[in-house]
């Protein structure tokens, strides 16, 4: 496959490494993971080599990750709610 390589602002490589390590939390598929761990790995990477970390950083990094936790378990009840009405 190709690589494509595009800019991004730190909040979309920290939405996207949030999201990343989500799915290495929940998915246990050992294809699935192999790439979902490359990718993460990469995107770390990139990350510590190019963004200065500090605690304000971390704290938005991981209220991110919490943020995206709750809306997607927040999200489901309501979708699956919706689709039962039909």
């Amino acid at each position: 496959m190709n690589k494509i390589i595009v800019e991004v602002s730190v909040g979309e490589l920290l939405d996207k490494i949030s999201i990343l390590e989500i799915k290495k939390e929940k998915i246990k598929d050992p294809e699935k993971l192999k790439f979902i761990s490359n990718e993460h790995s990469i995107l770390k990477d990139q990350l510590e080599k190019n963004v200065k970390s500090d605690d304000k950083l971390n704290k938005l990094f991981q209220d991110l990750k919490e943020n995206i936790l709750v809306t997607k378990n927040f999200r489901k009840p309501i979708i699956s709610h919706q689709i039962s009405r039909f």
